[in-house]
């Protein structure tokens, strides 16, 4: 008699087991890799954000300008700053026109907000008005302003505000330089920290 061959139900199981085990291997690696993606695409989206943030307050600090003789307008805390500034604007057209405007930072409730007055609507201050939110997701906001210091031997130093408090001179001029500290959080609760120094052109 002919002997059949065949898979006896033990070698059956094993087989299934060792294919369940490559299976869970496979997606276990296509899960990591995914949420390695996932991770490196927010904060790729958050840095390029808060850059782009930095840069637009960059290019406003450095065509910012001394209002009058007696009151550079300029005033900062460790968490906002107000200041007059020229802005360029684009039409649909293409043409770029100038405009000054008054330009208000503020951190409000985790978020930075952003007002800006141009033109005659500058000169009408509301500071109730915090404006629109600008950045969010801020955890810490910190600035600071430096001014010429009266240590000898040094030559500026960083303050929390503008104008400080006893140097009635410094509400004539700007800063020389500010000092700006973020710190936001990524969607998954872990805190990232940015860093820099924007110094101003007209003093």
């Amino acid at each position: 008699m002919k002997k059949k061959s065949g898979f006896t139900l033990i070698e059956l199981l094993i087989v299934i087991a060792i294919f369940s085990l490559l299976l869970l291997s496979i997606y276990s690696a296509f899960r990591t890799g995914l949420l390695s993606h996932e991770k490196v695409d927010a904060a790729t989206s958050l840095y390029q954000k808060v850059r782009l943030s930095l840069s637009l307050i960059e290019a406003e600090l450095k065509n910012a300008f001394i209002y009058d003789k007696i009151d550079s307008r300029f005033t900062g805390s460790s968490e906002s700053m107000e200041f007059f500034s020229i802005l360029d604007n684009y039409e649909k057209t293409g043409k770029v026109y100038t405009s000054i405007a008054y330009i208000k930072y503020k951190l409000v409730d985790n978020s930075l907000k952003r007002k800006v007055m141009e033109g005659m609507l500058a000169l009408k201050v509301n500071p109730e008005d915090e404006g629109e939110s600008f950045l969010s997701g801020v955890e810490e906001l910190s600035l600071q302003f430096a001014a010429l210091s009266t240590v000898p031997g040094k030559i500026y130093e960083w303050q929390d505000a503008w104008p400080k408090s006893g140097y009635p001179d410094q509400k004539k001029e700007l800063p020389m330089a500010l000092k700006i500290k973020l710190v936001l959080k990524q969607k998954d609760d872990s805190l990232v920290e940015f860093n820099k120094i924007i110094p101003f052109y007209a003093r």
